[in-house]
């Protein structure tokens, strides 16, 4: 059995912690040319049965002695901000007073001791990035990675408004507001109840509103691979996820989804359909005689 690290932000550590990831996915460097290499020429950096230590964010957070008002060092907490609140007082690991959000450590920079979370390699196989299933999205964690867009997102949107008197641009509540000029606005009530052929944008500032959209499939790429309406945005697949229900999108909006969140990591790899190692794991406890200190 080999422990190896693999470094994983916070919305990857909430998926797996959740039960929500099972597969990885990994470009493999460097890509190979022309005819795959032959079995066995090119191993995986992981393996089957090799356990994997994730490496994340973290911080030491020191309360101090409520009374000497001096650092603890018996009560010293480790933050994981993929998780935790970060406290904004303290003391941190230096024992130095913190006045302001405690500093966070790079992932690349965890001990073994402070990691928590542990994973068993099961199998390993190679596929070029495109040929992802939609089941297999799933196991990637995407649907909450597209929860966090929502919150990210959400909060911001408005709905969509326009004028009595000129039911052609839209704008969202704010704008509309500004220029109504004595003007009576319709629209502006929850935007489940707005569908239309696309996913509007104010006229004024460009801002995405909220609505729904009735032909999601649309914005999907046909059986060419061309998308009929130019790629989505991790924003408006939120918008969709938010009136579809909970991951009841039509076939191909999980793929799409993941399509964004792999380009926002590897720039460029979607469109080049570059080979990846696939790796599908379980979680387990923490390996026997594992580092404490």
């Amino acid at each position: 059995m080999k422990a190896k690290p693999m470094l994983a932000k916070a919305p990857v550590v909430r998926a797996m912690l959740e039960g929500l990831q099972t597969q990885d996915r990994r470009p493999i460097k460097p890509q190979p040319k022309g005819e795959w290499a032959a079995p066995g020429k090119t191993a995986a950096p992981l393996q089957p049965g090799d356990i994997v230590w994730v490496r994340e964010t973290h911080g030491l957070y020191n309360p101090g002695n409520p009374e000497t008002g001096l650092p603890n060092r018996d009560i010293t907490e480790i933050i994981y901000p993929a998780t935790d609140e970060v406290p904004d007082i303290g003391y941190d690991a230096d024992d130095m007073p913190c006045e302001k959000s405690l500093p966070m450590r790079p992932s690349i920079h965890m001990p073994k001791p402070f990691c928590r979370l542990f994973l068993e390699v099961k199998s390993v196989r190679i596929e070029q990035i495109r040929n992802i299933s939609e089941a297999d999205c799933l196991a990637e964690g995407i649907e909450l990675h597209v929860r966090d867009w929502l919150g990210e997102y959400g909060e911001d949107w408005e709905p969509q408004c326009w004028f009595t008197d000129d039911a052609g641009p839209s704008y969202c509540r704010t704008c509309a507001e500004a220029i109504a000029d004595g003007r009576e606005i319709d629209g502006g009530y929850s935007g489940a109840s707005i569908e239309t052929d696309d996913f509007e944008r104010c006229d004024k500032c460009g801002k995405l509103l909220e609505c729904s959209p009735l032909n999601l499939d649309y914005f999907l790429p046909d059986s060419d691979g061309q998308y009929i309406d130019g790629t989505l945005s991790a924003e408006e697949i939120a918008m969709a996820y938010n009136y579809a229900g909970s991951f009841g999108f039509p076939n191909g909006y999980t793929k799409e989804a993941f399509r964004v969140l792999w380009e926002s990591i590897y720039p460029g790899s979607w469109d080049r359909n570059e080979w990846v190692w696939v790796y599908e794991f379980k979680r387990i406890g923490k390996p026997a005689g594992w580092p404490e200190n």
